[in-house]
């Protein structure tokens, strides 16, 4: 497709220079012109096509009884589970008289195929650079190779290893032996995260919630996945708006036909410079939710104005603001530096570790991101809907996922609208750890993974006793007790996760972060004892995960950190334990 690519814009280019040139006249000139604009509008219709349909045309997964080619663009594949072990078996391209078909009478003729291939298919394997296999043979006499992975591994990177072959001009066809089940990406993410039975019953599909989605362009309401659902768009008719398909891909995973909350109401806004206006027209609107799948391009992991000004639309109206980490690797981007901003991380698609892209930095001990979500690609498709299938991808797509996950838990537990602060602490205490991540901020929160991934059920079954809000104000001072209470378990082998949040505001702009009160939450027995600590010096969320290593009577107590500045913060404290 792409040496296709490159022809057309070299042909286009000699065009266009014809043209000005101004060879023939006038008349002749608009007619080349003519025809470069039909090239050029088949051209793009042709690598939108490829682009869109995502299609595997060598690849046959092989099954112990029935054999069929599958093609990714109708639908059928989308996570691949083989049985171990997984064999990959390659079809080299023959060429000359070795491809024709011959009878080998003598022994030199033999020798020269096996010379022949011996050679190519030897090279032709090294050439594609496939690593961790378990074992692989080389065919002397026959254009094939065998490949055998470990279950685990070809599970895990089967992408990678299948678009290698795909796009190689040497292999001719590749087949996958085992037996093999279907599963769509976004099933699967909900699966992991105990969804995938509210999802396919829809007992909860985001009925009432209103979701803004602020992106960099506008929803394509044609789009199947769209079409003929509840949404608004902002018309802004002095601006030059965009219809996206990144905007697209984002209100499809959260409110599209076939996404999480799909009787959801979208209001798509195109943000221009400021957000302002089109945050204004969702509150207007009476949004609960604003999803930013977007990051501005001030990457430096300082707070700046876009994030101060999520930070007050959260706190003044109690809208929840789920924005993207992003995807540098580095530092967190904003509005994802909001302190009162549900901010996401991305899992690889197996939901077992964060990507490497994942933002994470803060340029200073910020405790971001809030959380990480399924995951680094959704695979959307629905042959009966379009024949095309879409990777939605990185941390905007974990966002769009957490969103919707929200609007189901808003649709179910209606006292969750207008309680950000809520629904954050809960989402951090139920989140589930991705082992091989221990390093912490200085809130508690782990560096990369933040609380944790997303648990749906474990949110949905936190009993109301282990979420408590509360009001501080009046004169505390620094070492205050402002709310104690006691475990209601505690014992070896039990685990405890809490957060402490609450929704602050008034900060300063392009400097660290700093917020005006400031809590220490602290877990001790009844002699005193500390067990496990955290402060949210710069930061409105602060975490503990802790093993319980006695039996004892453990108490959880929130103190005063320092000079309060604010007259009242709502501070909610939820908490979890389990074996």
């Amino acid at each position: 497709m792409y040496i296709y690519l490159e022809l057309v814009l070299i042909i286009s280019f000699y065009y266009i220079k014809i043209v000005i040139q101004g060879v023939g006249g006038e008349r002749n000139r608009m007619k080349k012109l003519l025809l470069f604009c039909v090239i050029s509008v088949v051209s793009l219709l042709f690598i939108t096509f490829n682009v869109k349909t995502n299609k595997y045309t060598k690849i046959v997964f092989e099954m112990p009884v029935n054999r069929a080619s599958q093609d990714l663009s109708g639908g059928e594949i989308g996570t691949i589970t083989i049985d171990n072990p997984t064999k990959v078996v390659l079809q080299i391209k023959t060429t000359g008289d070795l491809g024709e078909v011959c009878n080998i009478n003598s022994v030199s003729e033999k020798n020269r195929f096996a010379q022949h291939y011996k050679t190519t298919n030897t090279n032709t394997f090294n050439s594609l650079g496939l690593t961790n296999y378990k074992s692989v043979y080389t065919s002397v006499y026959t254009p094939f190779i065998e490949c055998v992975y470990d279950y685990d591994y070809f599970f895990k990177n089967q992408r990678n290893i299948l678009n290698t072959l795909e796009n190689s001009e040497q292999i001719e066809k590749v087949y996958v032996l085992g037996e093999v089940k279907r599963e769509p990406c976004l099933e699967y993410s909900l699966n992991k995260i105990g969804a995938k039975q509210i999802y396919q019953s829809r007992q909860y599909s985001g009925v009432g919630i209103k979701i803004g989605i602020l992106e960099a362009g506008i929803i394509d309401v044609t789009h199947p996945f769209i079409s003929g659902l509840g949404y608004s768009i902002l018309d802004q008719p002095n601006k030059q708006e965009i219809v996206s398909e990144h905007t697209t891909q984002m209100a499809s995973v959260i409110a599209g036909r076939i996404g999480i909350a799909k009787d959801a109401m979208i209001y798509s806004a195109q943000a221009f410079d400021t957000p302002n206006n089109e945050v204004d027209w969702m509150i207007e609107n009476g949004v609960d939710i604003i999803n930013c799948s977007y990051a501005t391009s001030n990457n430096d992991g300082y707070y700046d104005s876009e994030s101060a000004y999520m930070d007050y639309v959260v706190y003044t109206y109690g809208i929840t603001v789920v924005a993207c980490a992003g995807n540098t690797g580095g530092y967190v981007t904003n509005p994802g530096l909001g302190y009162n901003v549900i901010t996401v991380g991305a899992t690889n698609e197996y939901c077992r570790e964060v990507v490497n892209y994942s933002a994470y930095n803060t340029a200073v001990s910020g405790g971001k991101p809030t959380i990480v979500s399924p995951n680094a690609s959704i695979d959307l498709f629905a042959p009966e809907l379009w024949d095309g299938v879409w990777f939605a991808t990185g941390t905007s797509a974990a966002t769009a996922f957490t969103t919707g996950i929200i609007a189901l838990l808003m649709q179910e537990f209606s006292y969750l609208k207008r309680k950000p602060q809520r629904i954050k602490s809960i989402l951090a205490t139920t989140a589930t750890s991705l082992e091989g991540y221990t390093e912490k901020t200085e809130n508690g929160l782990f560096r990369k993974q933040g609380a944790g991934m997303i648990n749906y059920q474990n949110f949905r079954d936190l009993p109301g006793s282990k979420c408590k809000e509360f009001d501080v104000e009046g004169n505390f001072t620094e070492g205050d007790v402002v709310y104690s209470t006691r475990l209601a378990e505690g014992a070896p082998g039990v685990k405890i996760r809490l957060t402490l949040t609450w929704l602050g505001t008034g900060y300063e702009l392009n400097c660290p972060l700093t917020v005006s009160n400031k809590y220490t939450i602290k877990i001790i027995d009844n002699n005193g004892n500390v067990f496990a600590e955290a402060t949210c010096r710069n930061s409105t969320t602060a975490f503990i995960y802790y093993p319980i290593p006695s039996v004892a009577e453990y108490y959880i107590k929130v103190y005063q950190k320092g000079i309060r500045e604010l007259n009242k913060d709502s501070l909610v404290l939820s908490y979890y334990t389990y074996r």
